[in-house]
């Protein structure tokens, strides 16, 4: 168990998991920046439909000086299962707030990363012991690193656009500046 959490320390560390921590500093008192953060969530529900629309930026809940949410689409059609989590705290400071924000994504998508970025090995070392011609095993080691790459590509990019636009959100909502 510890070298796991040895390895996703420097998996984060060296920028291969969607992972990011970032620091907002807003003149706003946390009761101002709790009140402007609940006018834009939306509030967790067990059971929603998937094309209903909504002008709200974020769903989930406020609890002390903290908060956990994720980000909503107009449609919510758009990458619903990928979107990051965004976990918070409003820290006082002698001179300001400071929002600690941490933007990652959800367990079962770097989950589901691992697993189909490990799916390939077997397939590859087969290819490469059984005797077809250099163009067979070219063909198939392409075929079997291009698809894990293709999606481990896309949940990257996918979680930038969105830390891209919540770090856009965080410092209207708050009229905040990043440390």
């Amino acid at each position: 168990m510890y070298q796991i959490k040895k390895l996703i320390q420097y998996l984060i560390q060296k920028k291969l998991l969607p992972y990011e921590k970032i620091i907002f500093k807003s003149e706003l008192s946390i009761e101002e920046l709790k009140e402007k953060l609940k006018n834009t969530i939306e509030k967790n529900k067990t059971f929603k439909l998937s094309f209903t629309s909504t002008k709200k930026k974020f769903e989930g809940r406020v609890e002390k000086n903290k908060f956990r949410l994720t980000r909503l689409h107009e449609n919510r059609i758009n990458g619903t299962f990928l979107k990051p989590e965004i976990k918070s705290e409003f820290v006082e400071k002698t001179t300001h707030r400071e929002i600690h924000v941490t933007i990652t994504s959800l367990e079962y998508v770097i989950a589901l990363l691992g697993i189909w970025l490990i799916i390939p090995v077997p397939f590859l070392i087969i290819s490469l012991i059984e005797p077809y011609d250099i163009e067979t095993i070219l063909m198939g080691i392409t075929g079997i690193i291009a698809g894990p790459i293709g999606f481990y590509a896309f949940i990257l990019a996918f979680f930038n656009i969105e830390l891209d636009n919540s770090k856009k959100d965080f410092k209207d909502i708050f009229s905040a500046t990043i440390i």
